[in-house]
């Protein structure tokens, strides 16, 4: 089933979830790269269920993940511009839903990045005894836990 096709204008909102991200983003990456200066060569890369690093691997490693979920934070806030190009679970068919699925795809930009820093501090920070895995699993737990509650809100918006 074909979409229809929205338009969304630059709104006060908008700008403002924006102005966040691209704040989150410099402040992200100005962080993970004191972390990848102040790293060994070899960090963990992979932790077990314990907590414990269970696989090693180059400091320059860890960028690739970060660079990825950086990207589709990127990708994420240029789409709620697009939200007829966004795949939800839910069936949009109220002009009351688009917002709330603009709203949604900004949220979930956001969460992308948050999830890039947990990446970075958990495999740099776990060094200095400061990160565990947890905060990954948190991050995608709340990254889930949004989807979700838009997704109900969507549906109810009807």
């Amino acid at each position: 089933m074909k979409k229809e096709k929205i338009k969304v204008y630059r709104t006060t909102e908008g700008t403002i979830f924006e102005i966040i991200f691209l704040v989150v983003l410099i402040t992200v990456w100005t962080l993970l790269i004191t972390y990848w200066h102040q790293a060994p060569d070899i960090i963990p890369t992979h932790f077990g269920i314990d907590g414990q690093p269970n696989d090693w691997g180059s400091k320059s490693g860890i960028l690739i993940p970060c660079g990825i979920t950086s990207l589709t934070g990127l990708v994420l806030m240029i789409l709620a511009y697009f939200p007829h190009k966004v795949n939800i679970p839910v069936t949009v068919s109220s002009p009351r839903q688009w917002p709330l699925v603009v709203r949604m795809t900004r949220c979930m930009g956001l969460m992308m990045l948050v999830l890039t820093f947990t990446i970075g501090y958990t495999a740099y920070g776990t060094l200095k005894g400061g990160a565990t895995p947890v905060l990954i699993l948190s991050t995608v737990g709340a990254l889930f836990a949004i989807i979700i509650v838009f997704c109900i809100l969507i549906h109810r918006a009807r």
